[in-house]
């Protein structure tokens, strides 16, 4: 059995304890959904929202645990300030297509001109390789070390438009043509993982933050953004951002500060 986890910080505190049930494939998330779609997906991996709501999508989610924004990020980050209505014609990186946090720009930013990158946007941005980035990781919360400035935090922006909604980001999927006898370990590990996660959280950022090569400190906010054990996918709030969710991902137009 294939486990697709992803290589941020999320991806190695849910799944770290899931080597017990089959063989981790571990790439950047772009990679992740890019195969989740493929003719030879993995039994469980670690899937955007954006994918997740594909027709196509063979996979179902689990309601808990999830990754999720509650107004603190994506952000959209420059080496210097530049006006939102003046993205256009700048070179702007986003994680490609499958990306929850590329559908949030797609929709909430005025027109810009995309650049995909699966990875290293933060690198990117410092060496003057692009004017503009989605930062969706842990690099967002490192800004100043990097010299860089945000633009616009995504998360916030989408709260202002949708009522003080959360975004649901990234869930663990299972396939659907998988035995069910499959899902409740699967729980059980998840629980466990989460249950290390909030009972040695020093010890377990200490790990993450070695494992994903980042500083303690970006890593150890990043995970208070979208770590949240009470954070559920079945939850009203959830759905119904779901549901504007699957509004953005039909929408075949730019709609700038918040008409949709």
């Amino acid at each position: 059995m294939r486990i697709g986890q992803n290589t941020s910080a999320e991806g190695f505190i849910l799944f770290q304890r899931l080597e017990q049930i089959g063989d981790l494939v571990r790439a950047p998330q772009p990679e992740l959904d890019g195969l989740a779609l493929s003719a030879d997906p993995p039994e469980i991996t670690l899937l955007s929202v954006a994918t997740l709501i594909r027709l196509e999508c063979p996979y179902d989610a689990l309601p808990w645990p999830i990754a999720s924004s509650r107004g603190e990020g994506p952000i959209l980050a420059a080496r210097e300030t530049i006006e939102l209505d003046r993205l256009s014609g700048r070179k702007t990186a986003t994680p490609g297509p499958t990306m929850t946090e590329t559908l949030l720009a797609t929709t909430l930013l005025p027109a810009y001109d995309e650049v995909g990158m699966e990875r290293g946007i933060g690198k990117a941005l410092t060496a003057g390789e692009i004017e503009a980035g989605l930062l969706w990781d842990e690099t967002q919360c490192d800004l100043t070390a990097a010299g860089l400035v945000a633009l616009e935090d995504l998360g916030a922006r989408f709260a202002k438009y949708q009522g003080g909604l959360p975004v649901p980001l990234r869930v663990v999927a299972v396939r659907r043509d998988v035995t069910d006898q499959v899902r409740p370990r699967l729980e059980t590990e998840l629980k466990a993982a989460m249950e290390w996660f909030e009972a040695a959280r020093d010890d377990a950022v200490a790990a993450c933050a070695a494992a994903v090569d980042a500083p303690r400190e970006a890593v150890d906010a990043y995970l208070q953004r979208v770590l949240d054990s009470q954070a559920r996918l079945d939850s009203a709030e959830f759905q119904a951002a779901l549901e504007v969710l699957r509004e953005y991902n039909e929408a075949d137009y730019y709609a700038a500060n918040g008409r949709f």
